[in-house]
């Protein structure tokens, strides 16, 4: 194999290998980043927030976070996502495997202040508007035909 393709190889296989980044939260817990709009934790082999993530804070015990709505859909080919401007907020407690979802921002902000260890002064709200916008964009480049809804 000549030095070209070997380097081609070998680039091919790093941005393969960088494209899903796993990161252990605790207790168990993984946030996975497959691409920017399709972000999730997991335990185990269930997903137990999200698609998609788009700011998370974690001290370990406790994550918080901002999700973006997704359609979930089966198409042609595989499973797509498409994000919807729908903002929901969410408090993870990893050690008592505790889930809870917020659609008010003031309500989950009274929550994370009540919490110790995380500090929702480091949550960036300004990351739904911006990867809406961002991917809304690309949506409109996608032919759905060939999609239906899934649950």
């Amino acid at each position: 194999m000549n030095i070209s393709i070997r380097f081609y190889l070998m680039i091919t296989l790093t941005i393969f290998m960088l494209g899903c980044s796993r990161n252990e939260l605790g207790s168990g817990y993984q946030y996975i980043a497959s691409r920017v709009d399709d972000t999730y934790i997991v335990s185990g082999n269930e997903i137990i927030v999200g698609p998609t993530i788009v700011d998370i804070v974690s001290d370990g015990r406790v994550a918080v976070g901002i999700t973006l709505g997704v359609e979930k859909l089966a198409c042609d080919g595989g499973y797509k996502i498409k994000l919807n401007d729908s903002v929901n907020y969410f408090i993870l407690n990893m050690e008592e495997g505790n889930f809870r979802e917020f659609k008010n921002k003031e309500s989950f902000l009274l929550e994370v202040e009540s919490l110790e260890g995380v500090n929702a002064a480091e949550i960036d709200f300004s990351k739904p508007d911006e990867i809406f916008d961002k991917y809304s964009e690309y949506y409109t480049r996608i032919d759905y035909s060939g999609c239906r809804p899934v649950d």
